[in-house]
């Protein structure tokens, strides 16, 4: 297993993996047995995961791609990518649910990479678990006032219209009260989350406008409440 680098110049360097343990993993009873390559934005992380073990048919390999958000305590499988083993001659690509707590565990698509005869133009083949998944194509219908319809997680977000009470529900449910849906408003006490939120509804169409309680202001007007302090999206 190696860990390659590479440059616009042609320039590549490959480091075997066996050198990295080596020269950075201290316990000497004990060897890693994951190694992950990762990027963070905001509170997001995405990364690619392998387990460390021999490059042979009956140990499976595979790239998972996941991701992570420690503020809300959250973890998701998106895809993995499978090498040839025992049970399947071909590279196969698994694409699954996200959210390891709310999601299936079972694989949503299958894409096999098989062989394509030269005077096959037929369209590709993607296998879909219809247990778990509800396929939609993918249209121009899905802009303009229907461009929420691309952001749905389920099949029912994307068949009723957009509700933004129902959105802030979710919110709340998913970040375990981190934000919250109070009193028709989705509030935080962090900014930072409030404008992503906002990011996220501006994506989806909207115009997202943002503010602040202000307890000063609150208390020059004598209308200090429970939203006092919180950080408000709205659309």
């Amino acid at each position: 297993m190696d860990i390659t680098l590479k440059g616009n110049n042609g320039e590549k360097v490959v480091i075997p993996i066996e050198d990295l343990i080596q020269k950075y993993w201290s316990d000497e009873n004990s060897k890693p047995n994951r190694i992950e390559m990762s990027a963070k934005v905001k509170d997001e992380t995405i990364l690619a995961a392998m387990t460390i073990c021999d490059e042979k048919e009956e140990n499976y390999l595979s790239v998972d791609l996941e991701s992570r958000n420690e503020k809300f305590d959250t973890e998701a499988l998106w895809c993995s990518l499978e090498a040839p083993n025992t049970l399947n001659p071909f590279v196969t690509g698994y694409l699954y649910s996200g959210n390891n707590e709310t999601e299936s565990d079972d694989w949503l698509l299958r894409i096999v990479d098989g062989y394509r005869a030269a005077d096959d133009d037929s369209p590709r083949i993607v296998f879909a678990n219809k247990r778990t998944v509800s396929v939609q194509d993918f249209c121009e219908e899905s802009e303009g006032e229907n461009k929420y319809k691309l952001f749905a997680a389920t099949e029912k977000q994307f068949d009723q219209p957009f509700s933004y009470a129902d959105f802030g529900t979710r919110l709340e449910e998913a970040t375990h009260g981190y934000v919250k849906y109070d009193k028709s408003m989705i509030v935080s006490k962090d900014e930072t989350t409030v404008n992503r939120i906002a990011d996220m509804l501006d994506s989806m169409g909207f115009d997202a406008v943002t503010g602040y309680f202000d307890a000063e202001e609150d208390k020059r007007s004598g209308e200090v409440d429970s939203l006092t302090g919180y950080y408000y999206v709205d659309i």
